[in-house]
């Protein structure tokens, strides 16, 4: 794979809501690794006891990339 630079021209942010339990978000962070994109910015959007939402986001190196990133997620 190509190494995605900081400022890459493929960054997308999405919403995701998971449970609130310990190692919801390290599921997230571990698929976007296996598939090289790039974690950025983290941003918790709201929180109850039971469901964590965030704004991540992530850069991948083209369009097609970040398909196959999203279906993952």
């Amino acid at each position: 794979m190509t190494e995605i630079g900081p400022y890459s021209n493929y960054r997308l942010t999405i919403r995701l809501q998971l449970a609130n339990k310990p190692g919801m978000f390290a599921k997230v962070a571990a698929v976007l690794a296996e598939e090289g994109a790039n974690l950025g910015a983290v941003d918790i959007v709201s929180a109850t006891a039971d469901c964590m939402v965030r704004d991540v986001t992530f850069d991948v190196q083209s369009e097609t990339h970040g398909e196959k990133v999203l279906a993952r997620l």
